[in-house]
């Protein structure tokens, strides 16, 4: 497909309602008043392991020049070179681990680590001052999600919060909370794209930038995922997903890619993250990552991506659960 400018972007008017402008985040829509702390950190964490963590203020900038990131295009590519350069950049990245700081408006920072493994598998642990004993423990294997607020604030108890991934996709509470796991490590860099064609653009976007359009099936029904793509270096910016509906879900810039000549990768040392709840509430997060180590993940597998088992916190079944929780059973 020939790249071409673009003059009528079948979603532009959906993405100006929800909040961007030319695909970049643009006013932010009206706050309403803010949940329980618990339904924070809830957030923090589905975000975390059904796709995203951590907090901000407004997002303004987030196009800062990346640290010694190869150029890949001298010209404008065609949709099939852009899906390959961008498979290409993380193909050799099949673990990463790396520290983490976190933010969020209304939530202490928190500081702590962060391990993945394709496909699916992610392991947050982070705490207030770097201590995992007082924050949350946030993982996802092969089987199951799972999310241990350790730290009780006044009216709740510890408590862990997990679900099989095949029943949360069925239940109730899936519709509002609707993330995939695949999300978080998609806003990593660490993504796939199909290479059967199916794959919409580029457009020329009025920055300069590309822009990739994909359909994606899942337990919500067909999901549009938007992507906007560095035009030198093939990296993708930033990722825009909307429901079947065309209504916005939630969008991550990534920034400040470092580039790892070994593994001929380039990866951000930053995520910011928008999710939009099911009352349009908006839930602003930062992550900055550094101390990169990829494919060097050491350690027992099993203990690892084991759903931890702690005594003195309350077991509740988020596919079984008919609403988010407000506080601790």
């Amino acid at each position: 497909m020939r790249n071409r400018r673009s003059k009528s972007n079948p979603i532009e008017s959906c993405r100006r309602r929800n909040g961007l402008v030319n695909g970049s985040p643009g006013r932010a829509l009206n706050v309403m008043e803010r949940r329980s702390h618990f339904s924070k950190t809830l957030i923090v964490a589905t975000l975390a392991t059904l796709a995203g963590a951590g907090g901000c203020h407004a997002i303004n900038s987030f196009r800062p020049t990346p640290n010694n990131v190869p150029v890949v295009f001298e010209t404008a590519p065609d949709a099939q070179r852009l899906v390959q350069a961008i498979n290409a950049n993380t193909a050799e990245v099949r673990q990463l681990s790396c520290d983490i700081h976190i933010r969020m408006d209304g939530v202490p920072p928190l500081s702590g680590s962060l391990i993945v493994e394709k496909p699916r598998r992610m392991r947050l642990m982070a705490g207030l001052i770097g201590i995992s004993e007082m924050g949350v423990d946030v993982g996802s294997n092969d089987d199951e999600f799972w999310i241990w607020n350790k730290a009780a604030v006044a009216g709740q108890v510890p408590a862990i919060y997990f679900a099989k991934h095949a029943e949360f996709a069925q239940s109730a509470l899936r519709q509002m909370i609707p993330f995939e796991p695949q999300w978080i490590i998609d806003a990593l860099g660490l993504m796939s794209l199909p290479t059967d064609g199916s794959i919409q653009g580029p457009l020329t976007r009025a920055d300069g930038r590309y822009e990739l359009r994909l359909e994606t099936p899942t337990s919500l029904g067909l999901v549009t995922k938007i992507l906007v793509v560095d035009p030198k270096t093939g990296l993708v910016q930033q990722q825009s997903i909307y429901d079947s509906q065309l209504k916005l879900i939630a969008y991550a810039n990534a920034i400040q890619h470092q580039y790892f000549e070994a593994y001929h990768a380039s990866l951000p040392r930053r995520i910011e993250i928008v999710a939009f709840g099911p009352d349009r509430s908006r839930n602003a997060i930062t992550v900055d990552l550094g101390g990169h180590k990829i494919n060097q993940l050491y350690g027992d597998p099993e203990r690892q991506w084991l759903m931890p088992q702690p005594a003195d916190a309350q077991r509740v079944d988020l596919a079984k659960a008919a609403a988010i929780p407000t506080q601790a059973p």
